[in-house]
């Protein structure tokens, strides 16, 4: 009535910041299965490509015991390689429609295929250079099929936080197995025997293929994915841009 503040309006009003606090974000969870997938891929990539490479040497090898001709032992070499050229932008259209786990079996059958041909054509002294043309073509394509849908299943088997690592992985496997160790085992294999270095690559075909089906999840591209044709390297002979030109 005095107008004067009373003693209970001059109290201090206090607080409670711990209301006022926001909790902090919950940590991401990764999917189930994406740690094994990513290792999945780099045993995969790794036995596969050592296998490739075993190859490169094994068809020249073969040709060496059947011509003189420089000319048609380097076209022997050549039928490796060239499906790069040729198949490669038709590949990547394929890689953008379908599964991308079924396209890597479907390589890997035409690889042990052909190997298993060129098996019983060595067996029975039957190997001819129209054979060995035709498997390096038949190999080398199923090589553009299997590298571009390698590339084409990481975003789809791992994670964003770990693509990049996997990508890594997936790269150095490829290098290190295809170009490094491939032809080295392959050399051994061939002093060994020509059947012996033609089982041993069957059956790492075989064995990629089950480690294959360890892979969690779905690999077939979602409609927003089909933006643009998956290649996942150059033909040899330019830049390579490896397994990571895909991946991002």
């Amino acid at each position: 009535m005095s107008g004067h503040p009373r003693a209970d309006d001059l109290k201090p009003v206090v607080t409670d910041r711990s209301t006022s606090t926001t909790a902090p974000p919950p940590a991401p969870t990764r999917p189930a299965g994406s740690s094994r997938n990513a290792a999945v891929l780099v045993l995969f990539t790794a036995m596969t490509n050592l296998a490739e490479g075993v190859t490169k040497v094994i068809l020249p090898l073969l040709a060496t015991r059947l011509t003189d001709s420089p000319a048609q032992i380097s076209g022997v070499a050549l039928t490796l390689t060239l499906p790069w050229l040729l198949v490669a932008l038709h590949v990547g259209v394929l890689v953008d429609r379908f599964d991308r786990r079924r396209l890597l079996w479907a390589a890997e059958l035409v690889r042990l295929a052909t190997i298993a041909g060129l098996f019983v054509a060595a067996s029975a002294d039957a190997v001819s250079l129209p054979l060995l043309y035709l498997a390096g073509l038949a190999l080398g394509v199923a090589s553009v099929v299997a590298l571009t849908s390698g590339a084409a299943i990481v975003p789809s088997a791992v994670p964003a936080a770990d693509r990049e690592r996997a990508n890594a992985w997936v790269a150095g496997a490829e290098t290190v197995c295809n170009e490094f160790c491939g032809p080295f085992v392959g050399g051994l294999l061939v002093a060994a025997g020509v059947s012996v270095a033609l089982g041993a690559t069957g059956v790492t075909f075989v064995i990629s293929m089950l480690v294959l089906a360890l892979l969690v999840g779905r690999f077939r591209p979602r409609a927003d994915d089909r933006r643009a044709p998956s290649t996942s390297r150059s033909p040899p002979g330019c830049a390579r841009s490896g397994s990571t030109a895909c991946c991002g």
